[in-house]
């Protein structure tokens, strides 16, 4: 077995698990894939004027998807994978500013609905009748 070496390892500055100033918040954004299968949001403008400090958790609706919605934060590297006909609320590693790519394994007529909030939810992921 290798060993790793502890000086290689990279330190995130993190806020999770934190009461964030503004008072609980969600930006919600409904994901259109019916043309394309990706999307890049930065939250550098949102987190500059005061309007969402942090992002902990996130929540996706993809009940109506027969595809798997990815989501990566970048800084933390951290990926996502919602799978086809779920719902969940999901804890994530989302260094500031927030930077977060949403890819689609397809494209799909129904919106994809996604709650960026920025107090911690413990996660939890549920089937969803389609």
């Amino acid at each position: 077995m290798t060993k790793l070496n502890p000086s290689n390892l990279q330190t995130l500055i993190l806020e999770n698990q934190t009461a964030p100033a503004e008072g609980p918040k969600a930006l919600v954004q409904r994901l259109d894939f019916s043309s394309i299968t990706g999307y890049q949001l930065d939250l550098l403008n949102v987190e500059e004027t005061g309007q969402i400090s942090m992002i902990q958790t996130i929540f996706v609706d993809n009940s109506t998807q027969s595809t798997t919605l990815t989501i990566t934060f970048a800084g933390s590297n951290q990926t996502i994978h919602c799978e086809p006909n779920t719902q969940g609320y999901y804890p994530v590693l989302c260094p500031n500013p927030a930077n977060i790519t949403f890819l689609n394994s397809g494209t799909s007529a129904v919106p994809v609905p996604v709650f960026l909030i920025n107090v911690p939810i413990a996660g939890v992921v549920w089937a969803a009748a389609a």
